[in-house]
């Protein structure tokens, strides 16, 4: 059974029956609740993500000891969740995997992404063998690559040259490289 993704306007109504339920009167302004079904529906239109949005708020608000919910603290649950979901999604991935992401992550802070496959094996090999770890071949490296674009932590983007150039990916970080380093800390202190 598949339901079709939420708009702006059903998730609004949403998270303000759920805000009525689970804060004090007049603490969540329409703003707030505004900001975060805008950013749910903006994302997949996946409710979840909306109300995890405004209890993540919430909690920011009372850490901070405000008598009100305000759009800056959306914005830094925002941010606290973005990062736990790149932290999560990098701890879950294999040795191999946060090898394959260095090598993007290195590519991208070289300037060099997107990029195709074939680069960024060139790079992960070097990568490889700095850490004495023995190289995957190229099709277990686009599986890899192919896991990262589907955790959101990077992009894949087809192209097609014709004939004479063929049908390839090119892949590039969708994440902030700063909180990728963060996330892959082992591995930058592994390789260097």
């Amino acid at each position: 059974m598949q339901f079709p993704a939420y708009n702006a306007n059903e998730l609004r109504d949403s998270l303000r029956q759920r805000a009525d339920i689970a804060f004090y009167d007049d603490v969540v302004p329409h703003e707030v609740i505004a900001k975060c079904a805008a950013f749910g529906a903006k994302d997949a239109g996946d409710a979840r993500q909306s109300l995890d949005l405004l209890m993540e708020t919430g909690d920011v608000a009372v850490e901070q000891n405000a008598e009100h919910v305000t759009e800056a603290h959306v914005d830094e649950a925002r941010a606290l969740l973005e990062r736990s979901r790149i932290v999560d999604g990098v701890a879950g991935l294999t040795q191999q995997g946060h090898l394959v992401l260095y090598a993007l992550v290195i590519l991208h802070e070289e300037g060099e992404a997107p990029t195709r496959a074939r680069d960024i094996q060139d790079r992960y090999e070097i990568v490889c063998d700095r850490a004495a770890v023995e190289p995957l071949v190229p099709r277990r490296i686009r599986d890899h690559l192919g896991e990262l674009a589907m955790l959101g932590i990077a992009t894949r983007d087809e192209r097609n040259k014709g004939e004479s150039g063929g049908r390839y990916y090119e892949y590039a970080l969708d994440t902030n490289p700063d909180l990728l380093l963060e996330a892959l800390d082992e591995t930058v202190d592994m390789v260097g």
